[in-house]
């Protein structure tokens, strides 16, 4: 009779990490509702700060286009819309002017993936370096997925993206220097 219990303690478990796996193969999860706050930082040369301020990232709707459901997220610093949706094949995105889409699709974080795996970003390459890149975020160790667009010598943006929360950790480097971090302080999800 006491092992009844401790096998549905495992049972349980075991449906829990599945479920949790599971609800972590989307990047970003997409929700009306959901919203992401960041802080911004600019950097000068000599690594002094020369800007800071607080981004908000915001899905404010959903849309079918082409009997496939997309969402709208606001980015609220430059005004930006950006229609996203996740796939078997990773994020997607395709840009917007307001809730009209201006360009095509395309799989802006292919996931999952390989290390080593080049895509094709917008106009420029992208590439996964690490699947399990530790970062301490809010006084935790989590493990991201790390993407960068090399986009000269000593230029290129990082992305680190933890699987289903979204970005928590852009940097951009000009000249090997850090230039922008951008990092997540909170995410909010719809209720």
């Amino acid at each position: 009779m006491k092992k009844l219990p401790l096998l549905l303690l495992i049972s349980l478990f075991s449906l829990t990490q599945s479920a949790l796996a599971q609800s972590t193969q989307e990047l970003m999860p997409l929700k009306v509702g959901n919203s992401w706050i960041y802080s911004e930082i600019l950097y000068r040369d000599d690594l002094t700060i020369s800007q800071q301020r607080t981004d908000t990232v915001v899905v404010v709707k959903d849309t079918v286009i082409n009997d496939i459901t997309w969402y709208s997220v606001y980015t609220r610093s430059n005004r930006n819309y950006t229609y996203m949706r996740n796939s078997e094949k990773g994020l997607h995105w395709m840009q917007a002017r307001e809730f009209t889409p201006v360009a095509d699709e395309f799989v802006a974080f292919p996931y999952p993936a390989t290390e080593g795996n080049e895509s094709q970003f917008a106009t420029v390459k992208l590439k996964l370096r690490n699947l399990s890149k530790e970062l301490l975020w809010q006084g935790k160790t989590i493990k991201c997925v790390e993407y960068v667009i090399p986009e000269g010598p000593g230029v290129e943006t990082v992305f680190n993206i933890l699987p289903g929360v979204g970005n928590v950790l852009i940097e951009r480097y000009a000249n090997d220097l850090l230039n922008i971090r951008y990092e997540l302080t909170q995410f909010i999800p719809a209720e």
